[in-house]
């Protein structure tokens, strides 16, 4: 449990970056600042960031529940599931992004769904765990 804690905090700081690298290069105009192709590689690189350690994250979680028993708490239920579409939606926007340029324009709405379901993640389970010790 003390390493998912702070993993869960990493993914949650990738996503931030990744999430506002990509507000910058959509929503900038014409400001000055760092260039399209910075914001582009910060992106990827914070996006790899945050595949790399939900990963990593996926496989405690699935270490964890293996030995959980059927006898799982309502909260981690909750907490498996929302994790499920975490995955699931990294997954669409990666085949999206890669394979279906046509669908472009969904990435950003997918970016942002997956920053929100990450931060509902994160903050009822590492911030419940480290609000209360357990």
């Amino acid at each position: 449990m003390v390493v998912k804690i702070p993993l869960a905090v990493l993914l949650f700081a990738a996503g931030c970056v990744a999430l506002v690298s990509a507000l910058e290069l959509l929503g900038r105009g014409e400001r000055k600042g760092a260039s399209p192709g910075a914001l582009r590689a910060i992106h990827r690189v914070a996006g790899y960031a945050f595949a790399a350690l939900l990963v990593a994250l996926v496989a405690l979680g699935v270490r964890r529940l293996s030995v959980t028993g059927d006898q799982i708490p309502l909260r981690a239920v909750f907490h498996v599931v929302l994790a499920l579409g975490v995955v699931a939606l990294l997954l669409i926007k990666v085949v999206v992004t890669r394979f279906y340029r046509q669908l472009l324009r969904l990435a950003p709405a997918l970016g942002l769904s997956l920053f929100v379901l990450t931060l509902v993640v994160v903050a009822i389970t590492a911030g419940f765990e480290a609000a209360t010790g357990r």
